[in-house]
């Protein structure tokens, strides 16, 4: 079992997964409480027979309402993690959902015209049918007033032409007019109310049922007409209004009190029947009046049959006032319209004055919807593919960074596309080639540095460790180098108990290449007949001496010193015997480099042989920077003789010159590392600040001097890098 899951699995049993979240916390335990409390009722219940009621049920509703709030967002997360999901859902809200929004609204702005529409033909239709009554009553009014027709009968003809089932009563001078025609009306009507004898034409509810009706009066006085004509608004009626464009159903809600009462919780309460049954109030409150028509057909699929309601504005005949006020108790009768119809006949009616070109435009929205329809399922289409397009390469690279973080550098994502998800699978794979690259040169590097550190400690060998090889002479060096491996060569090598070579070299370039040919360098002079260097010793047979300005001269020797301790070249030191010649010996060291070495490479060298008998110093310098003795008096001498760099040209010869190294001296000699390196103006370090430094700490010891020489070079050159290996070779008489 992976480690992972088994931490998973520990810490479901262990509930830490629950602590985590407090809504998980608070909805675990209101479940775990609310399962507890009826797992005891039940127990209960089972025990003693009777039956248990579930409680605590709020502890249930929150528990499901947080729990349910946790899943869906663990659902929406999931749902959401994957890059193609996010982008679909993101196109879904952005260009799906306010398209489905327009069009619902669109939807139901359609259907609420189409009501409307519906409901204002009929009330023009109503006001048409009163204007067509209260005109035919004018002119019977009219006729009767002025006698040319004295009979009911004749008069009434016209309106009972127009509306058959009109009835149709006449006053004149407060007697009511007989028509003999009708049987039926004879019996006496009083006259309409007060409030309807000054011109009334509208629709009036009357009985418990409604009608057109009409009251027009004419004259004055004894001859004054009252006609009051009255048409039923029954199903016949609207039948004939609404043929083909819809289908009512009017009520009458009587006694509807709009305001809830809160205490009693009940949502209606009609006249003096609170407390009344469901049933008993909607029967108290629906009054059937009107029900005319039956549905219209449907003319195709989404044609669909929809019911509106509005109020229809009607006058009470008893009072005389609207049925959508308030009456006198605080409760509102109303005739409320419910209006059934379709789009298609709402539409037909709407364009009926184009004729036949009302089917056209009907045909044309259909195609414009239909045009619609199909370009939003072509941008859906569209915009899944551009999302595929994108998820693809970022799936892709995101298998591919999943192979590269196991190690697989060698994968590569397949291009197929010319765009900038392209582009960025190329830098992808290019990244992975540039990795496998890398990786190959930093092994290389890691082979290389350690080769370097191998060839670091094989030179640091190279280098000698014994400071104390000869009688009467203390010795110091130090190289730093400014890579791994120093281009700059110093050694100090014992002839004898009496005699010692001191070499300092520095080679051309730097690193590896120079290091090789330090290496060189080390092996020529320790390969070479050092036996031939040793000075035999001195018989100092000497007769006399004088002293001719300034000038010491050793009668019985083969020597002869100059004032300033410096002897001529080709001089020797004591009876016969081999010389001590140095010269020669770099002249061998010149011709070994220069055919053992390339053509480009070189070296400045400085050999320096000490006779501690005599304490004399024979020297010879190839190209190298000048060493310095600096005497106890604080006198400095340059020791320059010598010739070209070795290893350059074939044949060069080399002076010599011998010195006289008394006790306090100091030898000084150093690489350019020392002098030459820059500070952030250009400047040098220079010679002239070294001889300071040794003048000023020429009492300390060796290690000390070359220390502080060094540190103060890297502190004249700050936070730049070191830009040539730094050596110094310190030697004291004593």
């Amino acid at each position: 079992m992976q480690p992972a899951l088994t931490t998973h699995l520990r810490n479901a049993f262990t509930w830490q997964w629950i602590r985590k979240n407090k809504l998980l916390t608070i909805g675990s335990t209101c479940l775990a409480v609310f399962l507890l409390l009826n797992a005891f009722g039940w127990i209960k219940s089972v025990a003693t027979g009777v039956p248990h009621e579930t409680t605590a049920g709020d502890l249930l509703g929150l528990a499901i309402i947080l729990l349910g709030w946790l899943g869906a967002k663990w659902a929406v997360r999931k749902l959401l993690w994957r890059l193609r999901n996010r982008l679909m859902v993101t196109y879904i809200f952005i260009g799906v959902i306010p398209i489905a929004l327009i069009a619902f609204m669109a939807v139901i702005a359609g259907l609420l015209f189409s009501g409307q529409y519906a409901a204002q033909r009929m009330r023009s239709r109503v006001d048409a049918e009163v204007s067509r009554l209260e005109l035919t009553t004018s002119i019977t009014g009219t006729q009767l007033a002025t006698g040319r027709l004295p009979e009911l009968a004749d008069a009434v003809a016209a309106i009972r032409h127009e509306y058959p089932t009109a009835e149709v009563l006449a006053w004149r001078g407060g007697r009511q007019l007989q028509d003999k025609a009708t049987p039926a009306t004879q019996s006496s009507s009083p006259l309409p109310p007060e409030w309807a004898r000054n011109n009334f034409s509208g629709l009036v509810f009357d009985g418990g049922k409604l009608y057109l009706r009409v009251v027009k009066e004419f004259g004055s006085g004894s001859q004054r007409v009252v006609v009051l004509s009255s048409v039923p608004a029954d199903e016949a009626l609207f039948n004939k209004l609404l043929e083909g464009l819809a289908t009512v159903e009017i009520n009458l809600l009587r006694g509807v009190d709009l305001l809830s009462d809160k205490e009693t919780n009940t949502k209606f309460k009609v006249g003096s029947s609170d407390g009344a049954s469901e049933a008993e109030i909607k029967k108290a409150l629906v009054l059937p009046i009107v029900k005319s028509g039956a549905q219209l057909k449907q003319r195709f699929r989404w044609d669909p049959n929809f019911t509106f309601s509005t109020v229809l504005l009607a006058t009470d005949w008893s009072t005389g006032e609207n049925l959508s006020v308030l009456d006198d108790a605080g409760r509102r009768s109303t005739i409320l319209l419910l209006i059934s119809t379709r789009p298609s006949a709402v539409y037909d009616e709407l364009f009926a004055s184009m004729g036949r070109v009302s089917s056209f435009a009907y045909k044309l929205l259909i195609i414009v919807a239909i045009v619609f329809g199909v370009i939003e399922v072509f941008a859906l289409f569209i915009g899944f593919r551009l999302t595929r397009s994108i998820t693809g390469a970022v799936a892709k690279l995101y298998r591919g960074t999943q192979r590269v973080n196991q190690g697989d550098l060698s994968c590569c994502i397949e291009v197929k596309s010319n765009d900038q998800l392209a582009e960025l699978e190329k830098s992808f794979n290019n990244m992975t080639q540039s990795l496998v690259a890398l990786i190959a040169e930093q092994k290389e590097k890691q082979r290389m540095e350690s080769e370097l550190a191998i060839a670091q400690e094989v030179q640091a060998q190279l280098f000698p460790h014994d400071t104390q090889q000869v009688r009467g002479l203390d010795l110091h060096g130090l190289c730093l180098p400014a890579r791994t491996v120093s281009g700059d060569y110093y050694d100090f090598v014992p002839l004898d108990e009496e005699n010692l070579l001191i070499a300092l070299g520095d080679i051309s370039g730097k690193g590896i290449s120079a290091a090789l040919l330090m290496a060189t360098l080390h092996s020529a002079v320790r390969s070479y007949d050092l036996r031939r260097l040793a000075l035999p010793e001195p018989t100092m047979a000497v007769a006399s001496a004088s002293s001719v300005s300034g000038l010491t001269v050793i009668a019985n020797g083969a020597s002869s010193v100059l004032a300033n301790g410096q002897t001529t070249a080709g001089s020797t030191f004591g009876g016969p015997g081999p010389q001590c010649c140095v010269s020669d010996f770099m002249q061998s060291l010149n011709s070994q480099l220069y055919k053992s070495t390339p053509a480009a490479k070189y070296a400045t060298l400085f050999l320096g042989c000490f006779h501690a008998r005599t304490g004399m110093l024979t020297y010879s310098n190839g190209g190298h920077l000048a060493p310095i003795i600096v005497s106890a008096d604080g006198r400095v001498r340059r020791l320059e003789s010598g010739g070209m760099v070795v290893g350059l040209m074939d044949g060069m010869t080399y002076e010599q010159s011998s010195v006289a190294f008394g006790i306090g001296d100091l030898l000084v000699a150093f690489t350019d590392g020392i002098t030459e390196p820059e500070d952030a103006e250009g400047n040098d370090f220079g010679e002239e600040r070294l001889v300071e430094l040794v003048k000023a700490n020429r009492a300390r010891e060796l290690p000390d001097i070359a220390n502080i020489i060094t540190s103060a070079v890297k502190r004249y050159i700050g936070d730049a890098e070191q830009p040539d290996d730094m050596t110094i070779v310190l030697a004291r008489a004593r």
